[in-house]
């Protein structure tokens, strides 16, 4: 290849890093490329490495040759196009510190070490970039790292646990503050000793042979001695078991004495007792028959003292009522004459009168009034004859002595006017095969979650199944704040019904209806209106109801409940979609620790039920906290270490926990910027807990694992515990 093919070369590698950056073109055009040419057998290989080095400035005569000792080694053939992708990438790095491949021999060390070449890539690129783990310019410390790897090989069947493993010993190497050739070689030699476990082989010299004879020796010795020793003990007890046997004879002895004589002593203090009770007894019933002689005698005579009186009252208060009436009639008869007289006596009066019975206009409104006043209780007219027509007019009123009382005013309920539907909901028609029902009803639910981003409970289509099979009514417990009642109202959204709520049942009133005193009429309650038309009849905290008022619905429960006769006399028919469903905090059995006034249910009750546990869903919870993912770790965490806190009660349904709503109430806080999280902490996590409650929580989360946001929060935590306690 001659000057031509040079100066084409030349041009080659121009066009590919520019003419601005080549340095020595002239120096090029005259260096003779041909023997490498004719090894990478590539010119456009050879101008690839040649840019490489012109870019970094490299000397063509000083590096040709030791790239192609590169070539030679990395390009043997069985995979041309993978082996040149790797020997170029080999090369830019080269370009970059072509001592650390120089030193001692590095690249070849380390190509023969690794048959995988591309390792070897990866090997040289974390040295050139983790410049952070050991310095570039110590070399020697590098060399030691090739030289391991070496000796290693044979421990290795995998190239890559043998590169993770020369990683291991250059972050060793830059974990140690300072290190002498000595450390080194110690450190080397602590890492080959494990590989060399790790496939079976232990080293075990004559100084290691004879310290293990020395002990074996001294354990023997000691063995000797601790069989004297235990001949020893074993006859001491043996003696010390006599000993005690003795005692123990003697105690027993001691003991039935003592015990014959305080049974003695005992059976003459209870014959003592027993004699001096019977004669107290028997003094007691005489004096008790002589007082309640005595007694009789006092209360019959004040009886008699108190009939008397209240006979002579009764007649004084009659006579006085008799006296002050004739005094009112008296009165009231002096006050009709006097009316009577001033009104013959007054000649305006008697012209005025005159007047009147001869004005139509006035007689007539006189005739409405007296319509009107005829219409009224307690009051009778006397008509005088008109002078001008005959007809009688009201001359004047006697008011009768029978008082007017006004009758109180009723407040009759209202009651709802519902046309009663007979159609059954398509989810509760059972000519309709059960699968196709409950499959639609899971595509209104997905559909429902697709369009509004709805969020459901894993246990929904449980209940959904046990409210459409309709053969129980559905009774869902579990801890507060898990979405029980949005679970029932998303339910009967699904099916389009309307659900009536109502809390817990003190009286059976409130089931069955009750008839109002005052008109007589029948009230109905929710539950009828529910039953006749219908409904869901909702009850929320069930089990925090009278047991006895519960046993109210029973009747209703019963599967051949097909009517009804309630307190009105009205039997009712029951409306194919009617439901009944409850939910509260525990399983029926009573109070817990949680939940103090929760009631027990009655035997008949619970049977009738189909309990489903509720309990809190975490991809709810999840959904709610996805933009804020340490909250949701640190409540999480938070829920689990009060699960895992030890209880002495075994009837715990559930304690102050994390719930649902406390984390919806938290993404509120957190997304209008409300609160901090010092005060989020304090309101819904820390809240009116016991102090020492809190501590125990804090230690069981502090052997969780936390990111480092949880962390920060659980920090938060302990900060608020502290200021609560004054810290």
């Amino acid at each position: 290849m001659g000057v031509l093919d040079n100066r084409s070369i030349v041009n080659k590698t121009v066009k590919k890093i520019g003419k601005a950056n080549w340095l020595h073109k002239t120096d090029a055009t005259k260096f003779d490329f041909a023997p490498y040419l004719a090894t990478f057998k590539d010119e456009e290989l050879l101008t690839d490495i040649l840019a490489i080095m012109a870019f970094s400035g490299m000397d063509f005569t000083y590096n040709l040759d030791y790239v192609m000792q590169m070539y030679n080694l990395i390009c043997i053939g069985r995979y041309p196009n993978e082996e040149e992708k790797i020997f170029k990438s080999l090369v830019s790095m080269y370009a970059e510190n072509e001592e650390l491949f120089k030193f001692n021999n590095n690249f070849e060390k380390v190509v023969s070490a690794f048959d995988d070449k591309r390792i070897v890539v990866e090997y040289f690129n974390y040295l050139l970039e983790t410049e952070e783990i050991i310095d570039r310019d110590d070399l020697e410390l590098l060399s030691h790292v090739v030289d391991y790897v070496q000796t290693a090989r044979q421990y290795y069947v995998d190239d890559r646990a043998l590169f993770v493993s020369a990683i291991k010993l250059i972050k060793e190497f830059a974990q140690a503050s300072y290190y002498d050739e000595e450390d080194v070689e110690k450190i080397v030699e602590a890492r080959l000793r494990e590989d060399r476990k790790a496939n079976g082989i232990y080293e075990i010299d004559r100084y290691a042979l004879a310290e293990l004879d020395q002990k074996i020796s001294e354990m023997t010795d000691r063995g000797s001695e601790l069989a004297t020793i235990m001949e020893t003990a074993d006859s001491t007890v043996k003696s010390l078991r006599s000993a005690v046997d003795g005692i123990r004879r003697d105690v027993r002895r001691t003991k039935e004495n003592e015990i014959r004589d305080l049974q003695l002593k005992s059976n003459g203090i209870i014959a003592k007792f027993e004699s001096t009770y019977s004669e107290l007894l028997s003094q007691e019933r005489e004096s008790l028959y002589t007082e309640r002689e005595s007694l009789m005698s006092d209360v019959a005579a004040q009886i008699e003292r108190g009939k008397t009186e209240l006979t002579t009252a009764s007649d004084n208060i009659a006579k006085r009522a008799a006296l002050e009436l004739g005094h009112i009639n008296s009165a009231a008869n002096g006050a009709i004459e006097r009316i009577k007289e001033i009104v013959s006596n007054n000649a305006e009066v008697r012209k005025l009168l005159a007047e009147a019975k001869t004005d139509d206009d006035f007689l007539a409104r006189l005739a409405a009034v007296e319509k009107m006043a005829s219409q009224l209780p307690g009051e009778t007219s006397q008509i005088i004859p008109s002078a001008k027509t005959g007809e009688t007019v009201p001359t004047e009123k006697v008011v009768e002595s029978t008082p007017i009382v006004t009758a109180p005013t009723i407040v009759i309920p209202k009651i709802e006017v519902r046309e009663v539907d007979p159609t059954v909901n398509y989810y509760f028609d059972k000519r309709i095969p059960f699968g196709e029902r409950f499959a639609r009803l899971v595509e209104e639910k997905e559909k429902d979650a697709k369009s509004n981003g709805t969020l459901y409970h894993e246990k929904f289509d449980d209940a959904a199944k046990i409210v459409m099979v309709g053969k129980k009514p559905l009774y869902i417990y579990g801890p507060s704040g898990t979405g029980k009642n949005h679970m029932i109202v998303q339910l009967a959204d699904l099916l389009k019904m309307k659900v009536v709520r109502s809390g817990y049942i003190s009286y059976e009133q409130e089931v069955l209806g009750y008839t109002n005193s005052s008109t007589g009429a029948y009230v109905p309650s929710n539950f009828y209106r529910g039953y006749k038309y219908g409904d869901i009849i909702f009850y929320d905290e069930y089990d925090a109801g009278a047991p006895n008022a519960a046993i109210a619905l029973n009747s209703f429960t019963e599967p051949d409940n097909k009517d009804y006769t309630f307190p009105d006399g009205v039997t009712v028919e029951r409306h194919p979609n009617f439901r009944i469903i409850a939910a509260g905090n525990t399983k029926g059995n009573g109070r817990t620790q949680a939940f103090h006034t929760r009631s027990k249910m009655d035997q008949s009750v619970r049977k009738r039920w189909e309990a489903l546990f509720v309990g809190y869903d975490p991809k709810i919870e999840m959904s709610t906290l996805k933009t804020y993912p340490n909250w949701f770790e640190f409540a999480s965490n938070f829920r689990k270490a009060i699960e895992e806190l030890p209880t002495d009660d075994s009837s715990r349904d559930d304690i102050d926990s994390f719930t649902t709503r406390d984390a919806d109430t938290i993404r509120t806080y957190l997304d209008d910027k409300v609160f901090p999280d010092e005060k989020i902490m304090e309101l819904e996590i820390v809240g009116t807990k016991d102090t020492d409650y809190l501590s125990q929580i804090g230690e069981q989360m502090d052997k969780m694992s936390f990111s480092q946001g949880g962390k920060k929060l659980l920090k938060t935590y302990h900060s608020v515990c502290d200021s609560r306690r004054g810290k």
